[in-house]
């Protein structure tokens, strides 16, 4: 499963990180979720059909915002 780093805006503490893994876990086709506060990225594992949209519609369900996906 390809593993793709998308910028995400606004973590600032790992329970910034455990929101927004916990959301993106939630989509289906994405099997694993990383995020670092310090360096404002998440490691995303997902499969091909799971869009940039899907994502930012995700991490703003929790209040955070996708910079690049």
């Amino acid at each position: 499963m390809p593993t793709r780093v998308i910028k995400v805006k606004g973590m600032s503490c790992p329970h910034c990180e455990r929101a927004i893994e916990g959301v993106l876990l939630d989509v289906p086709g994405v099997s694993g979720a990383k995020a670092s506060h310090q360096d404002g990225t998440v490691q995303l594992e997902a499969e091909e059909s799971v869009t940039g949209d899907m994502i930012r519609e995700a991490v703003a369900e929790v209040g955070y915002e996708v910079v690049s996906p």
